[in-house]
């Protein structure tokens, strides 16, 4: 039987923002600011063929088209400027209105397909998350994302289903670099990265281990039968804190508690002017650990861009970050349902250590292969061929006993004796290198490990009281 943890208020200590950081207006260039420009509205349309092709399109996305079209801007946060022009991403400003209802007021972020908004549902009174699509991208995204997502959707009252982001709806619009697909979700708050890794914000343990059974029943629940899913891109990117009661807030009082958005002003990279394809401003990302009165305790697993049915695994997927990457996935170029469980792995230990487990420096695959052997031992003798095929035969000599791993846990700060044991065992056979060997995530979430949790989760809720620190 799945067992569905009980929503609580999560305890953090979260700061305003990443360290070294302002979102205060006076701290950067705000000569740009939208307020008292004319609103703009970006009305629905049918679906259909994508923008002029100009966006190059390799595997990860990744590739800066040849001549800029802009000058950098200040600050690094932010979407890939160039890929302003036809058939890249759509120029939004604060104040647009989105096919006809949704008025954008904040920006969320952004990834390498899409800009994600903060929208006020004008008809409904209510804050979503409005997700834009590259003009290119947007054809794969509606034939692979939703098609997987509309099946999830039809499964998500089974254990574990709640924890999926599903779309509350999808259209297009016409813009002056194409057509892209819209895609409105509710408004999550920041990833489990963003809270470890950009804000160094300390996640209570049993907060740590409640998520960790909560992602652990999310991937059952895709692997499930009925359902047969793999995520594909499991990572604590992808791993949202959920927000309940925003839409109570007028948006005068949720701008006073996110700050109001900051801007600068896009300039050319030549003395030409701005063509219609260029925003008049980029946006910094809202910092959504303000909003942690409003964590529910539950998660939210997005981003299904690289999810695929069990039974049909494509050919050619990207892959996750190399931290996450299971050993077959690296050499053998294989994505299944183990090496989903590796990345769960992975992200288990993520959420309660706070640090990764593998690390990865300036090489990438190599760096995490050399973590890899150092943490859990040597790789097996048939993957040796790959490492001579790629130039990585020193790796060879690299030493490792498998005991590394417990060293790691016992680092991890306020952990007690039982549950390292639990742990470390728990990790150890979900990152098996045979796969055969490998748990399933019904078998990890079956695991002792989360029976601790719950025995000290309940210990140590005190009072009862729901408690979540002022950062």
């Amino acid at each position: 039987m799945f067992r569905e943890s009980t929503p609580k208020r999560v305890r953090f200590d979260v700061p305003d923002g990443p360290p070294g950081s302002s979102t205060s207006k006076a701290s950067v260039n705000n000569e740009a600011d939208s307020a008292g420009q004319p609103e703009r509205s970006y009305q629905s349309c049918e679906a259909g063929e994508t923008g002029e092709a100009s966006v190059e399109k390799d595997g990860d996305n990744d590739k800066t088209p040849t001549g800029p079209l802009y000058m950098y801007p200040s600050f690094d946060d932010v979407e890939n400027i160039e890929y302003y022009r036809p058939g890249g991403y759509h120029p939004v400003r604060i104040g647009d209105r989105i096919g006809g209802r949704y008025k954008i007021i904040h920006k969320l972020g952004y990834g390498g397909f899409r800009t994600v908004w903060l929208a006020r549902d004008t008809e409904k009174q209510r804050y979503v998350a409005l997700k834009i699509t590259l003009a290119d991208f947007s054809k794969d995204t509606m034939e692979k994302d939703l098609k997987i997502l509309k099946h999830l959707a039809e499964h998500v009252e089974r254990p574990g289903g709640s924890f999926v982001e599903i779309p509350i709806e999808d259209f297009w619009i016409t813009g002056p670099n194409g057509k892209h697909l819209c895609i409105v979700s509710e408004v999550a708050g920041p990833s489990i990265a963003h809270l470890t890794r950009t804000y160094n914000s300390k996640i209570e343990p049993q907060d740590a281990r409640r998520m960790a059974l909560q992602i652990t029943q999310c991937l059952a629940f895709l692997h499930s039968g009925k359902v047969g899913v793999a995520h594909g891109d499991l990572t604590t990117s992808n791993v949202l804190l959920e927000l309940g009661n925003l839409d109570s807030l007028p948006q005068d009082k949720l701008l006073e508690i996110l700050g109001e958005p900051v801007a600068e002003q896009v300039r050319p990279y030549t003395d030409k002017t701005l063509g219609p394809s260029a925003p008049d401003f980029l946006y910094h990302s809202a910092a959504m650990t303000r909003l942690s009165n409003f964590f529910t305790g539950n998660i939210i697993v997005i981003d299904f861009g690289n999810s695929f049915f069990l039974d049909k695994p494509p050919a050619g997927l990207s892959k996750p970050p190399a931290q996450f990457c299971s050993p077959e996935l690296i050499v053998q170029k294989q994505k299944s349902r183990p090496s989903d469980v590796w990345a769960l792995a992975c992200t288990i230990f993520e959420v309660r250590a706070e640090i990764p487990l593998f690390e990865s420096f300036i090489f990438g695959d190599e760096d995490v292969l050399e973590s890899m052997i150092g943490t859990l031992g040597p790789l097996p003798e048939q993957y040796l061929p790959y490492l001579e095929n790629e130039g990585y035969n020193w790796l060879k000599d690299v030493e490792g006993d498998g005991e590394e791993l417990g060293d790691m846990v016992d680092h991890i700060e306020g952990i007690l004796e039982d549950e390292k044991i639990a742990l470390c065992d728990l990790l150890r056979q979900a990152l098996r290198y045979d796969v055969e060997e490998r748990l399933t995530a019904d078998e990890v979430l079956r695991h002792p490990w989360f029976s601790f949790q719950l025995q000290v989760g309940a210990k140590e809720s005190g009072s009862g009281h729901d408690h979540v620190p002022s950062a």
